[in-house]
């Protein structure tokens, strides 16, 4: 299942732990040309990039809050196609083992190149994020244009993965590490260490944020991008998925469009339906508002705002 996402990612250079994995340092590029390299939090990964000659294998440095969570990003790379990608986490401790963050607080996710008739990001980019990795990562021939120069170029399969790690609110402030492990056939596996520093400031939960970001949930893009009929149950359950993320970068803003093409959407149908009558009055059918109403309740919570597009 595709999730389209927004991302905050908070990274910074954490002091130096205990190395707790032996090969941390191995090669990034293996004998037969496949390469893994971690990136830096300003790095933007694009088709043809790749790991420096002779390049060792760096580990993903984070930095977060109690009751928060923070953002690193790996990348496989090789000629051939990519097949039977496996991403493994294990539990972060601190060096005295003391604390611990359970395996299932990192969630691995798995980049998507961006698709042209979809979205606006170009073609050598990535837009989406996946919760399973794909059955096969192909090669494409990656092409210099007037504004993009790979560093590799010709045919290269590449999936960058992102891991999020969401700690605990009750965690222990301190430094923790543990091992990443990518499998992929054809290639011995690389172990990345994941290094996290847990500040000893709890973050608010997203309901008591005090910054309001406003973004705008396209339920009829939403539709139009999985090719599902509008409004239909398949449709709730991909629009369920937004505001599950949506609290997280402080956002509760739910927009209802109550006109036709309401500008920047263009939108084709409304969430309330105007019922002309005989007599020329009209009645008005909820059906579609009120179930919207419904999962955003289970969802995020009391909207703030409720924005009405008239």
């Amino acid at each position: 299942m595709r999730s389209i996402v927004c991302c905050i990612m908070l990274t910074a250079l954490a002091l130096p732990v205990r190395e707790l994995i032996a090969d941390s340092s191995a090669p990034a590029t293996q004998a037969d040309g496949a390469q893994l390299w971690t990136c830096d939090y300003w790095q933007t990964v694009r088709r043809g990039d790749s790991a420096g000659a002779g390049e060792a294998i760096r580990p993903i440095e984070l930095v977060a809050p109690r009751n928060g969570a923070a953002s690193g990003c790996m990348v496989l790379a090789s000629r051939a196609a990519l097949r039977g990608l496996k991403v493994s986490t294990e539990a972060l401790a601190t060096e005295d083992g003391k604390s611990r963050i359970a395996a299932d607080r990192v969630v691995v996710r798995y980049a998507a190149p961006a698709v042209p008739e979809k979205s606006w990001v170009r073609s050598d980019r990535f837009d989406a994020l996946l919760e399973t990795p794909p059955a096969e990562v192909p090669v494409v021939d990656v092409k210099e244009s007037r504004d993009f120069k790979p560093r590799v170029a010709g045919p290269q399969a590449m999936q960058p993965s992102w891991l999020t790690v969401r700690v605990p609110k009750d965690a222990a402030a301190g430094r923790y590490a543990g091992k990443v492990t990518v499998e992929v056939a054809g290639a011995r596996p690389w172990a990345v260490e994941l290094r996290l520093t847990v500040s000893a400031w709890t973050l608010p939960d997203t309901k008591d944020y005090k910054v309001r970001n406003l973004g705008v949930l396209g339920n009829e893009r939403l539709a139009a991008y999985y090719g599902i009929p509008a409004w239909s149950d398949r449709h709730f359950e991909q629009m369920g998925r937004s505001p599950e993320q949506m609290p997280d970068i402080g956002c509760r803003q739910v927009t209802v469009n109550l006109a036709l093409h309401y500008p920047a959407i263009d939108n084709t149908d409304t969430m309330v339906r105007w019922v002309k009558q005989p007599d020329g009055t009209f009645t008005y059918d909820f059906t579609v508002f009120d179930r919207l109403m419904d999962l955003v309740d289970k969802k995020m919570g009391k909207p703030f705002p409720l924005r009405l597009n008239l």
